[in-house]
């Protein structure tokens, strides 16, 4: 980051290193949040891991986590927003359409415990994979596993960002402290928690039932009356959700213009080098996200309502 940050210094018009930065800041802001949940012992139930946004993260078991509560987890989601403006703000100044940056995702690795290395099982493509819902990727095609990034994904690295901030604002915005009090033990089951001693019966590995974690998220649910503390930050993730719907459109233009085929993250109608498996996008595709962008659009604007 450091090297990259001295080369726009010393050629400011450079939005190759522009777009290699921002890519880097959105890793190191993935790298944090992660590190934050492994000090604190992450270890999502079995079968409900991918029910909850933000907790996905494939860190090895903590044998000494440290203790958690309300605010901290609480500094935690700020500290994400944090990370992310600044790679939002880094790739919105980037204006040259020629930009292109390969990553081979197979081989990137990150830190994810915080222990200073990055070990075999921290590497980019589980973290992505296991965001994606798991099973993505297969492991035998991880080696030559290459995304080249172009244009289009600036758009839409830069409208991801918005998207997770919004749902932390939205978080952010409310006090779900007793939500947190009555369920994040089965998150966090090392952290010290008010509920932690429900977890004193081990799961059995054959168990496909999780009685505990499925009562736990229930309760969550029907603690979710939340009182508004800041609105500020209900505005802000409006905010973020309006960006997300422009910046899709800005991607989609990009895309549709785009005449080369080189290991696509999104590709067009045209284009079939694809990096993702059933990634294939047909003009159909296009024209019905079309359709839901004008739709979520109007329910932002308050001109149609959900039913």
């Amino acid at each position: 980051q450091s090297e990259l940050t001295a080369r726009l210094e010393a050629a400011p018009a450079d939005d190759q290193a522009r777009f290699a930065l921002g890519a880097t800041q959105f890793i190191i802001a993935v790298e944090h949040m992660a590190q934050s949940m492994y000090r604190h012992g992450l270890q999502p139930p079995r079968g409900l891991m991918q029910q909850f946004p933000f907790f996905r993260f494939p860190v090895p078991p903590n044998p000494a986590p440290e203790k958690l509560d309300y605010g901290k987890m609480r500094a935690i989601f700020q500290a994400m927003v944090d990370d992310l403006g600044k790679t939002e703000a880094t790739l919105a100044k980037i204006t040259a359409a020629d930009v292109k940056l390969p990553i081979a995702i197979g081989l990137a690795r990150l830190d994810l415990n915080g222990d200073g290395k990055a070990d075999e099982g921290e590497t980019l493509w589980r973290v992505l994979d296991s965001s994606l819902g798991g099973g993505n990727i297969p492991a035998e095609a991880v080696d030559r596993f290459i995304i080249t990034f172009d244009r289009a994904d600036v758009a839409w690295l830069r409208g991801y960002t918005h998207l997770l901030r919004a749902l932390l604002e939205f978080g952010l915005a409310h006090d779900w402290r007793m939500g947190f009090d009555a369920s994040f033990h089965m998150l966090f089951p090392g952290a010290q928690l008010p509920n932690a001693l429900l977890n004193t019966l081990p799961p059995r590995p054959d168990d496909w039932f999780d009685a505990p974690s499925i009562a736990d998220t229930i309760a969550f649910i029907h603690l979710m009356h939340w009182e508004v503390t800041e609105p500020e930050r209900l505005k802000a993730s409006l905010g973020h959700l309006e960006s997300v719907v422009a910046l899709s459109r800005e991607s989609w233009g990009f895309i549709l213009k785009e005449t080369d085929d080189e290991a696509e993250w999104i590709p067009s109608p045209t284009q079939k080098n694809g990096v993702m498996p059933a990634a294939t996008i047909t003009q159909q595709t296009v024209d019905g996200w079309m359709v839901f962008l004008g739709e979520f659009e109007a329910i932002l604007k308050g001109e149609k309502l959900i039913p």
